[in-house]
């Protein structure tokens, strides 16, 4: 059972890579998304830079990543409601006895880290100060996430 644990953590370490990668995909802006750069000095113009279409397709890009963090922790969520609740067929013991518990709560804080760290360090001032200004926009959207990941988003996790 020690193969267990280790594919489990292998699956984790790897979901949790795919979702940092995700994210920093989520905060790219491509050069020639800006517009013309203006001559008026201040905090304004750096987000006023940003064309429409660049803040509407930034916007899209969290409400498409909330939509695959949320698939990809309701996976995790899902296997680990099935290593509680499993047994193990030949020793009738529950897979937790094999697992290390403390797994689950890496990878939740990798997952926060991941996206601290990539959703906060974007290099794009325009995009640093869209979210600034915009900010009841994407509390509501980092809510509408954490509700969905409690949730589990609807997914049925009972086991048959």
């Amino acid at each position: 059972m020690n193969k267990l644990n280790t594919k489990i953590e292998k699956v984790l370490n790897e979901t949790e890579k795919q979702l940092g990668r995700e994210a920093k995909l989520c905060m790219s802006i491509r050069k020639g998304q800006e517009k013309s750069s203006s001559s008026q000095p201040g905090r304004a113009s750096v987000s006023s830079k940003l064309s429409e279409e660049t803040k509407k397709q930034l916007w899209t890009n969290l409400e498409s990543l909330v939509s695959k963090l949320v698939a990809h922790t309701a996976k995790v969520k899902f296997l680990a409601h099935v290593m509680k609740t499993g047994k193990d067929l030949n020793s009738n013991y529950p897979f937790n006895a094999f697992v290390d518990e403390n797994m689950w709560t890496k990878f939740w804080n990798g997952f926060m880290e991941a996206l601290v760290q990539n959703l906060g360090s974007t290099d794009h001032e325009g995009i640093k100060l869209l979210l600034e200004d915009e900010f009841p926009k994407l509390l509501t959207i980092v809510s509408c996430m954490g509700n969905q990941i409690e949730d589990c988003s609807g997914l049925n996790t009972t086991v048959r």
